[in-house]
């Protein structure tokens, strides 16, 4: 928990009411309650990440698959080798659902059936199933809930059985942190309009300090390329890129030699940044964020401004709504000045 700043900047609560700030991301709650959904949940809210990279589900689950393959047959060896564990409830049931779905055909044998009807009310009382199977169900419905009653026990025998719990859940961590991935936009088509209305509100001549707040790194930090070859050297001087990611040692070189930016990691969910600039864009940054560190990124984001600095604060909708905040900090106050549709 970082401490506070003295002297915190006021921002006006009518500014929370803007589309900008409209419909803000929150921790999804675990649905089935697999333990891969709490560990999800647990990361994103240590990393602050409620919404993040469009590959991260893909990542995850690509991971998961192989995961659950593996307990698969790590819990039919372990069944195998030990009478207790073949002879437990909840193995017996999660062997016959694994049966049931390898087997289970388009029309179902009446086997088929006997043996889901004995299943049912045991999927029913251990919560596995929200109700009894309809005689009139579709058998994709059937094979759709069966296979997640039988994922739901795999898990539970995984993270409950001795020789797997600790692997297991190993795994699963690493699984988990290294699919969430950071959001990044990068694309420079949408700060061009952005860069071009600044233009307009600054004075010329002027050696500003400008900060681009979120310039993901991870992606070459493109539009701190774009935002020197605009503003230098009419509208600003120092130029510096932040992001939460921290650049590599190649990137920050080859910025500073080829465009004199400097790149450098700063988290302001958590405090200020280490110095205080004229000029902040946060562009395509805050809409990721939940609407409690929103407001805790805009009043780190005032403290570090020079008094009378300006903060511009844009998110692209689509094509036509591109709308552009131009804030200004007056006497520890930050202030809406203006809005501009940055298209």
């Amino acid at each position: 928990m970082s401490i506070p700043p003295k002297n915190l900047c006021r921002i006006s609560e009518t500014l929370w009411n803007h589309e900008l700030f409209s419909a803000p991301p929150d921790y999804s709650e675990p649905l089935h309650g697999l333990t891969a959904e709490h560990v999800d949940t647990h990361l994103r809210r240590l990393r602050r990440m409620p919404s993040t990279g469009d590959d991260t589900p893909e990542k995850a689950l690509a991971g998961l698959q192989k995961l659950y393959e593996r307990q698969r047959s790590l819990l039919l060896q372990a069944q195998a080798e030990s009478l207790w564990l073949a002879s437990a409830p909840k193995v017996v049931l999660w062997n016959q659902l694994r049966l049931l779905l390898e087997h289970l055909p388009a029309n179902p044998t009446p086997s088929d059936v006997r043996l889901l009807d004995r299943l049912t009310p045991l999927l029913v009382k251990d919560q596995l199933i929200p109700r009894a199977f309809s005689p009139d169900a579709r058998i994709s419905e059937l094979l759709e809930q069966l296979a997640t009653a039988e994922l739901i026990l795999l898990d539970r025998l995984a993270r409950t059985t001795l020789k797997l719990r600790r692997p297991y859940l190993k795994q699963l961590y690493r699984i988990m942190a290294d699919a969430l991935d950071y959001n990044t936009t990068a694309d420079t088509i949408r700060i061009e309009p952005v860069l071009a209305w600044i233009k307009t509100i600054l004075p010329q001549n002027s050696s500003a300090a400008y900060a681009d707040v979120g310039c993901s790194v991870a992606t070459g930090a493109k539009n701190t390329i774009l935002a020197a070859r605009v503003l230098r050297p009419e509208y600003c001087g120092p130029l510096h890129g932040i992001d939460i990611v921290s650049p590599s040692p190649a990137l920050q070189s080859a910025m500073l030699r080829e465009h004199r930016n400097l790149l450098y990691q700063a988290n302001t969910l958590l405090h200020p940044l280490p110095r205080r600039y004229h000029i902040i864009l946060l562009a395509n940054v805050h809409r990721h964020l939940t609407r409690s560190d929103q407001q805790q990124l805009l009043t780190h984001l005032a403290c570090s401004l020079t008094e009378g600095g300006h903060l511009f604060i844009n998110w692209r909708f689509d094509q036509r709504r591109s709308p552009c905040l131009f804030l200004q900090r007056r006497n520890q106050r930050l202030e809406l000045i203006t809005e501009h549709n940055a298209i």
